[in-house]
């Protein structure tokens, strides 16, 4: 169906020198949008569905566990699959990475109910 594409990083850079005369910054993505490093950012739930295409460029280790940016990869599942409606069809993963999720934000709401009482 497709024709043979060889594809790493020198192919990329030259034939994108070739085609258009540039060069692309391979790093530009993370630079421009501070991706490992996340300034300020805290309780986040990066999920994974390893069956998605997509899911070999997102996130696959958690940037900043500490600040609870954490990323849960999820066999058996593909693209936001834990965010839809629960389905008899719902594979044991993707029911444990809602209960995951689920104990994760529990926690941020006590966490939250327990540091605005201490502001009163």
């Amino acid at each position: 169906m497709f024709f043979p594409s060889p594809y790493n990083l020198t192919f990329l850079e030259l034939h994108c020198s070739k085609a258009w005369g540039v060069t692309p910054d391979l790093f530009w993505l993370t630079i421009r949008h501070a991706l490992p490093s996340f300034h300020g950012s805290s309780k986040i739930i990066f999920t994974n569905g390893e069956q998605d295409p997509w899911s070999g460029g997102g996130l696959t280790d958690s940037p900043a566990p500490e600040r609870d940016l954490i990323v849960l990869n999820i066999s058996d599942s593909a693209h936001h699959l834990d965010l839809f409606f629960s389905n008899p069809a719902d594979p044991p993963s993707v029911i444990q990475a809602r209960e995951f999720e689920l104990a994760f934000i529990e926690k941020w709401v006590a966490e939250a109910s327990v540091e605005r009482a201490s502001h009163f």
